[in-house]
Parts: C-alpha cells; sequence; structure tokens
C-alpha cells in the first residue's frame, strides 16, 4: 500500500541530515500531482499561480499557520 503524503506529519531535519537520493525522489514525486523535479534532480517542486495578490497572501498565511502546527 502506498503511503498517502498528504497523511504524513514534518519530523524535524537539521544540517547533517541526508538529502534524498534520485531513486527515493523518483517514488515519492510518483505519489504527487501537478509537481515536478528540478533539472539537477536534487528536489521535487511545486509551482502555484494566483489571480491576485490577496489569493496568493491568503495561501501563503495559510502554509505558515500549518507549517507552526508542524
Amino acid at each position: 500500500m502506498a503511503t498517502n503524503l498528504n497523511n504524513l506529519k514534518c519530523t524535524p531535519c537539521s544540517g547533517k541530515t541526508p538529502k534524498l537520493s534520485y531513486d527515493e525522489i523518483s517514488i515519492n514525486f510518483k505519489k504527487l500531482s501537478n509537481w515536478s523535479i528540478n533539472d539537477e534532480k536534487e528536489m521535487l517542486f511545486k509551482k502555484f499561480i494566483f489571480k491576485t495578490f490577496k489569493a496568493a497572501l491568503n495561501f501563503t498565511n495559510s502554509v505558515g499557520d500549518l507549517a507552526e502546527k508542524e
């Protein structure tokens, strides 16, 4: 059974935490929709586009609230 990434909690990391391997990134990438892998194949990212500045700010604040809870 595949892990639903939306249900996982963030785990704090430090500068000593190893980054994911390309294989690990590829496995996790398959679990996501509308995400991309950067050209260096070192990270996953998602681009968000909003019609208004206010919508972008509301989204950013919501992400900040979620990050504080984590």
